[in-house]
């Protein structure tokens, strides 16, 4: 019996050893290969899958910045591809304005800001096609946090909540973040994450009395890599936690691309399987102007028949049509023209060089991962310092050529007035309509938000006029005025009364006269005829029973004087 066990004792370490690596939890490790969440390294799949990942499910980044303002450059560059950027140690003050920390395609901060002492702080980044807010009621005082709420489209909402618990901090503190745990416990809603830098260290095998409020609360734990890196030892003190397994992925220590000394954070990377609206790039014709040749423009246009092109149809709709087709065709013979893709992710300074450059850094990053060796990771440290000061030059020069174009350009006060905006970052160049809330369901798509505008604005201003008759114009035509190009109203009326003639001057009179008259030559008056038009009134008549047009106001309303 022995000599049989001994046998297939042996057999099975042949096996073993045929088999290769054991794995501890083998199974599927994609996203779409089964429904448990399965916490994997982004290392072990294609960057297509992962970039797929991003583009459909929202993803999320917490890191400890130590200093948010001076890095807001490099950040843009290589966080904007992410949905929400959850921040610890910003050490920002109150008196630091919002404006001063924006970042492209996000919503102003939710911030926690430190007022007491140097150090500390929260900040949160949401992507402004996502609906999220502040839910200060959990919060507790003495506990650096943010709390979110956001709701998705088709998903009900969950809590996010992020954490800076200060080391060496008194008992205390972890009582009031256990007090905030409970709160969003309390709200009702299923799925809670909490993302942080809580100053514990999760290698340490000991019982901690953070991680039993982690247990306590039926949290797990996600991050298994160390993310905090001192001169001779490693840790895990910044952390993934949630209720629901199935709901956070692909959770993974990415690679410290802010410059750092001896002692710094990893960002800490991972995706919520929660689907979104991709929206990220599209193409678009641009049409270079400035090399095109006119003289064929011109010559292919005097070949058409017009005439014929007119009578080929009574249906205005389809000459509107054949016309656009037409001249778009001849345009794109004569004037130059290219397809482009908009990455609305990108910042305004972003090129293939810094794109580039950033992909010879993930390369060695992978290299020195993989060997651990001194001077592999002497080589990642230069290709990142490298990289930060690519990111940093190649916004000084767009910068530096936007100056110069101020100071060139004089030939429109439109372009002046955008490069202007472009260097001072007044205008946001986030031009999205963030997420509507109609009848308790999110809308995300633009073209759904487009139509939900138009109905609701169709609603404000239809009248019913349905017993209601078209008045008939009896005016004879050399009575009608265009007062398009009168000049102001107090002086204008007697003059008008003499001699039809439009005046020689155009700014006369008081300011309010002045004013009165725009209004009334761009029919945005309340003279009941402008109303009618745009249907804010039932009829167009006036108490005279005419038509309350510029012409009968200024010159034939029997019931005002000429000086009224």
């Amino acid at each position: 019996m022995k000599i049989v066990l001994c046998i297939m004792l042996f057999i099975l370490l042949l096996v073993l050893l045929l088999s290769g690596d054991i794995e501890k939890n083998p199974g599927p490790s994609s996203l779409y290969s089964s429904d448990k969440s399965t916490v994997s390294s982004v290392s072990d799949l294609s960057f297509d899958e992962f970039k797929h990942c991003l583009s459909k499910f929202i993803s999320f980044v917490h890191l400890n910045v130590q200093s948010l303002e001076p890095k807001l450059d490099l950040i843009n560059v290589e966080l904007q591809h992410l949905d929400i950027l959850c921040f610890t140690e910003t050490w920002l003050k109150p008196d630091v304005l919002e404006n001063d920390v924006l970042l492209d395609n996000f919503v102003k901060p939710f911030r926690h800001d430190r007022v007491d002492r140097m150090g500390g702080g929260v900040a949160v980044y949401v992507k402004s096609c996502l609906s999220a807010k502040r839910r200060c009621d959990l919060e507790v005082n003495g506990v650096e946090s943010v709390w979110l709420e956001l709701k998705l489209k088709q998903n009900r909402p969950f809590l996010l909540g992020t954490f800076y618990r200060p080391p060496n901090s008194p008992q205390h503190l972890l009582n009031l973040i256990e007090h905030s745990f409970d709160l969003a416990s309390d709200t009702g809603i299923e799925t809670i994450v909490i993302v942080g830098d809580f100053n514990d260290d999760q290698m340490n095998p000991r019982q901690s009395k953070m991680k039993e409020i982690f247990t306590r609360y039926g949290m797990t734990q996600f991050v298994e890599e160390p993310t905090n890196f001192c001169e001779n030892s490693a840790s895990i003190i910044d952390l993934v936690l949630s209720n629901k397994l199935n709901v956070v992925d692909l959770v993974h220590v990415g690679q410290p691309f802010l410059p750092a000394n001896i002692r710094f954070h990893s960002p800490v990377y991972g995706i919520l399987k929660f689907q979104k609206s991709s929206n990220t790039c599209f193409k678009r014709k641009i049409w270079l102007y400035d090399r095109g040749d006119y003289d064929l423009f011109r010559r292919m246009l005097s070949d058409v028949n017009w005439n014929d092109f007119i009578e080929s149809s009574n249906n205005v709709d389809v000459l509107v049509e054949r016309f656009s087709e037409l001249l778009i065709d001849f345009a794109s013979k004569a004037i130059p023209n290219k397809n482009i893709t908009v990455r609305k992710t990108d910042p305004p300074w972003m090129n293939n060089y810094i794109r580039r450059t950033i992909r010879k850094r993930n390369r060695i990053y992978k290299k020195a991962k993989k060997a651990n060796s001194p001077e592999n990771w002497l080589q990642f440290r230069r290709s990142r310092n490298k990289t930060v000061n690519v990111i940093r030059n190649e916004k000084t020069k767009f910068y530096d050529k936007l100056i110069g174009k101020l100071r060139t350009t004089m030939s429109s006060t439109k372009i002046w007035w955008n490069l202007a905006y472009r260097i001072t970052n007044l205008k946001s160049r986030d031009m999205n309509i963030p997420p509507i809330n109609l009848n308790s369901s999110i809308i995300e798509d633009d073209k759904q938000k487009t139509e939900a505008f138009n109905d609701y604005f169709a609603s404000q201003s239809n009248i019913d006029d349905s017993n209601k008759l078209l008045p008939r114009d009896d005016t004879p035509p050399d009575r009608r005025l265009n007062i398009k190009n009168a000049g102001s109203i107090a002086p204008l009326k007697a003059f008008l009364k003499i001699n039809h003639s439009i005046p020689n001057y155009y700014y006369a009179g008081s300011r309010l006269g002045q004013i009165y008259h725009a209004r009334i030559r761009t029919e945005s008056s309340s003279l009941r005829d402008h109303l009618y038009q745009k249907n804010l009134e039932s009829d167009p008549f006036c108490k005279c029973k005419q038509i309350e047009t510029s012409e009968h106001f200024l010159l034939n309303c029997p019931n005002l004087s000429s000086n009224s």
